[in-house]
């Protein structure tokens, strides 16, 4: 028999689910996430962390359930909203990934939604979201204003999914 294996690296839980072919769920292996909370508006989440959930998430589907490495047909990755993971050159995280709804950002949102609302309805139209607090460009104005040294080391900027899937593939 062939599975198709969905993966969901939610902030609350780490899931990973076996399906067959038909969309049957097979079974479902689950691990609390660990978001850090810093003070009363920043959420950060370690990267690796996530990802070893991730990966016990998948050993434990295929330790407990009927699939082997060579059943696995595909491999489905959904992930928390925006926020910000960065890697450097070596793919390694730079810091921990800020999260979609960390709130350090307040202030990059008043300037283009309050202080240059064109500007703010342009970032609406070209991206499909408002400018909020946890969404990538506000987190990026954020951090070249106040950690502009841990952005320099960055090369490659991800959202959640992203970085699972590079874990996957390299």
């Amino acid at each position: 028999m062939k599975y198709i294996i969905g993966i969901d690296a939610g902030t609350s839980n780490v899931k990973a689910v076996l399906f067959d072919t038909e969309g049957t769920e097979i079974l479902v292996e689950a691990i609390e996430n660990e978001p850090i909370y810093i003070g009363a508006t920043d959420i950060e989440q370690n990267m690796t962390v996530l990802w070893d959930k991730v990966a016990l998430c998948i050993k434990m589907l295929m330790e407990n359930g009927p699939a082997k490495a060579e059943d696995i047909l595909a491999i489905g990755v959904t992930g928390q909203g925006e926020g910000i993971w960065l890697i450097d050159d070596n793919g390694v995280p730079v810091q921990d990934a800020i999260l979609w709804c960390d709130g350090r950002a307040v202030d990059e949102v008043e300037k283009v939604t309050v202080d240059d609302p064109e500007l703010g309805r342009m970032i609406h139209k070209v991206t499909g979201t408002p400018a909020l607090t946890g969404t990538q460009l506000m987190l990026l104005r954020w951090m070249k204003q106040n950690r502009k040294d841990v952005l320099d080391k960055a090369s490659t900027m991800f959202f959640c999914k992203d970085w699972v899937r590079y874990k996957l593939t390299g």
